[in-house]
């Protein structure tokens, strides 16, 4: 289809508290479905490529893990990616590709949510490291950017990205930074996110010598509720 794959998916998640309060692990109780399909081209050289991908989530969720929340909320949430990329014909491996992000926030109306839960699933090929940084998630972004790679041959390859980082609910917190302005008054500007990589392997697809660096500039003009900055760099 269009010179892609197409891929189609559902995963379901069960939650439940187990044990006491106090001994006890205390969850969200989430119910949810999330469907979704993939449409891709792999990259070539000399060809365009591209990706889409279009998520729905729905369900029953509580707003927190408190043992007296028993409200259950109808959830209704998605996301978004679109990407379009190019390899070019060299002795080096070139790929540039523009991306875009869009995943829902949760609204100000108290009886629903609406912000998307990536469930299962590691985020670390789309937003960066996961360890000490991982302020970037599937969670209440619209976030375009551009992307540039490099591999001269197998043993190595490099890459740097940027992304500028807005929030879709200005009411919700974005993604993993837990800074919310429920009145909403700080605009939706987050910020922006630069990462770069430089990737050797010690033993082909197997142990590799990994040295990256992260970083957000925070959007200076978020009056109510600043994200601070945050530097990673990971190894």
């Amino acid at each position: 289809m269009l010179g892609g794959i197409l891929e189609a998916y559902g995963y379901g998640l069960l939650e439940r508290d187990t044990g006491s309060q106090l001994e006890g692990i205390q969850t969200r109780s989430r119910r949810l479905f999330t469907p979704g399909f993939r449409l891709y081209r792999v990259p070539r050289p000399g060809q365009f490529d591209h990706e889409l991908e279009v998520v729905g989530q729905v369900g029953v969720a509580r707003n927190t893990a408190v043992v007296t929340d028993v409200t259950d909320l109808p959830v209704t949430a998605y996301f978004v990616h679109a990407e379009a990329g190019y390899t070019f014909e060299t002795a080096w491996t070139h790929w540039i590709s523009l991306h875009d992000d869009h995943a829902s926030g949760d609204s100000a109306n108290p009886n629903s949510y609406t912000r998307f839960d990536t469930p299962y699933g590691a985020r670390r090929f789309d937003y960066g490291p996961t360890g000490l940084y991982g302020a970037v998630q599937r969670a209440n972004p619209i976030s375009p950017g551009v992307r540039f790679e490099v591999a001269s041959d197998p043993d190595w390859d490099a890459f740097i990205d940027y992304r500028s980082l807005w929030l879709e609910n200005p009411r919700d917190s974005f993604a993993a930074t837990g800074v919310r302005d429920r009145a909403g008054l700080s605009g939706t500007f987050a910020g922006r996110q630069i990462e770069g990589r430089v990737r050797t392997w010690l033993v082909p697809r197997s142990i590799a010598a990994s040295p990256a660096s992260s970083r957000a500039m925070p959007c200076a003009t978020r009056r109510v509720s600043p994200i601070p900055t945050i530097r990673s760099t990971t190894t």
